[in-house]
Order: structure tokens, then sequence, then C-alpha cells
């Protein structure tokens, strides 16, 4: 079975190194490896220049970004390009994300779920630091009017399998039959929800399942911050992904929720956020409320609240 990893990296260059090797030295090594560059700086370029010449078995496939286009963008290209090739699942990953050795063989390796007809797409288990990182894998949840992400429990990681909703693009592996016909990630997100927004659409196409016991490693921030100009693109696309996939009253609670808990005094009371940050959070919903994506002009990388 054919696989195509695609993964996007922006000025981590030990990080990538790690990784490129581990996908390499697989006991089931992948038939294409595409990276793309986002215009890093910090000797990438030159590195993944050298790194495709070097023969392991693998096709390997640079695109170097004009521009940094962020992870949506990032993973935009990478798929798009990935459409040259011929394979049966694309596996998306960050540059800092390793997989264990036997990853791939463990994913794959149950074909009654891997080759099924109904199964649009698998996924590795996460770990941060030793410990399982439920966070990437989730269960959408609805209600009379609302909605929202739950993370798989815990326990069901002792299970063989499960079937789940919603999975970040951090081990993902999603069938190219699927791809054909749900299409890209939407670039214009720049960061954040893209994963969550494109797994809806996988959704309607067939089974995801996570198999635990191939893994990938992610040592990272448990609790990453938003109080920073990522808040905008985190409160804006929530909202666009809503309004994308689901009916109005859905869409009117995920407006009204976030606007109480980001741009209020409840935001001020329990999450301590300051104005600036509740003013770019009306700007941000707002924005999604009228689909108006792409970098912002006011919040973007490095910009100060």
């Amino acid at each position: 079975m054919k696989v195509a990893v695609v993964l996007v990296t922006y000025n981590r260059i030990e990080c990538l190194k790690i990784a490129l090797s581990k996908y390499e030295n697989q006991k089931k090594i992948p038939s294409i490896i595409i990276v793309v560059d986002n215009a890093s700086n910090d000797g990438t370029y030159e590195y993944l220049e050298g790194w495709k010449t070097h023969d392991a078995g693998i096709e390997k496939v640079v695109v170097h970004n004009e521009k940094n286009i962020g992870g949506s963008g990032g993973f935009y290209t990478g798929l798009k390009k990935s459409l040259d090739y011929e394979y049966e699942y694309a596996f998306l990953a960050d540059d800092d994300a390793y997989p264990e050795s036997d990853m791939f063989e463990k994913l794959l390796d149950n074909k009654r779920i891997a080759e099924a007809e109904s199964t649009a797409a698998l996924c590795t288990s996460v770990i941060n630091h030793e410990k399982l990182d439920i966070s990437h894998r989730c269960r959408i949840k609805k209600g009379v009017i609302n909605i929202g992400l739950k993370w798989v429990p815990e326990e069901e990681y002792n299970k063989q399998f499960f079937k789940l909703d919603i999975v970040t693009f951090v081990g993902a592996a999603i069938k190219r039959s699927v791809i054909d016909k749900i299409g890209l990630p939407i670039k214009e997100y720049f960061i954040y929800y893209d994963d969550t927004e494109y797994f809806m659409r996988v959704r309607k196409y067939g089974n995801v399942y996570c198999l635990p016991q191939s893994r990938m490693i992610h040592n990272t921030d448990a609790k990453q911050s938003i109080d920073s100009w990522k808040g905008y693109y985190d409160t804006r696309n929530w909202i666009d992904t809503i309004k994308r996939h689901y009916g109005k009253r859905y869409l009117s609670y995920v407006i009204i929720t976030s606007y109480l808990r980001r741009c209020t005094f409840l935001a001020t009371l329990f999450r301590k956020r300051s104005k600036q940050f509740m003013n770019m959070c009306k700007i941000a919903i707002k924005d999604g409320m009228n689909g108006v994506l792409g970098i912002s002009d006011i919040y973007y990388p490095g910009a100060k609240l």
C-alpha cells in the first residue's frame, strides 16, 4: 500500500532533520515524502535541496513557498502537489512530530480497516512528553442548539481501534479517493481549524479510525496560548467552520458563546483577557460571520495586541 507523506516546515531545521530521518528509517517506508517549506530562513532551503538528492528508496519532493502561508496554506500546497503522484493514503504531519519506527506498519496492519471501502481516513495516537495527548482526536457533540468538540476519552486508546470524527494534521492518513472527492484544505485559514473543517468533509465519505498502537511523538507545550494574534484565527475560523457545515441555530450558538467567553466581562473575570484581546475577538467574530478569510492586515505573525 503506497503512502505519500506531506510534511510542512517553517524555521525548525533541527526538528525537520529528525522527522525526515524517522520517515526514512520506518520498518515500512513511505513511497513519497513531500516537504513544503514555508519560506524558512534558518538554512532549511539549502538543507532540503541537498536532502532530496540522497536516494533512500523514497521519492523526495520539495516545494519552497515564497512566503509563510501558515500551516493551512502549507498543507493545501502539499496535498495539491501530492495529486501528481499515485498512492492510497496521504499522511499529514508537522515538522516537529516524529513517527515511531513501526508507525506505518501498525497504522496499515489491519487491512480489514485500511482497505475497506467504507474507510475514509486513519490516524495514530499522539504522545507528548511520554504521555498520551488526547487533544488531537475528537468527536463532534451536538445538542438541541449547542455544538462542540469533545476529546476521545483516554480509556478508548486501550482498544485495538476506535471511530472518531476530527483529527488534527498530526498523524492523519487520508485516503486518496476521498481527497479526490472533497478537494483540498482551506488555505485561507492560515492557522487553526483547517484540519477540523477538512475532517468534517472527510467524514461525509466514510469512517475515520484511530489505531492507538501506531504512535507519533509530538513533544510540545500542552497549553498553547491564544492570547496573542493567534486568537484571531482561533475565533474566526471556528465560526467559519460551523457556518460551512451546520445550520443557523448551531452557528448562532457558536457566535454567542464566542462573544460571551472572549469579548465580555466574563473574559476578564475568568480568563483575565486584556481589552486588546477582546477587541481582536470582536473583529474575528465579525469576520467569521462575513466570510473574511486570509491573513489579517492587523493580526499577523509577530503583531502586538
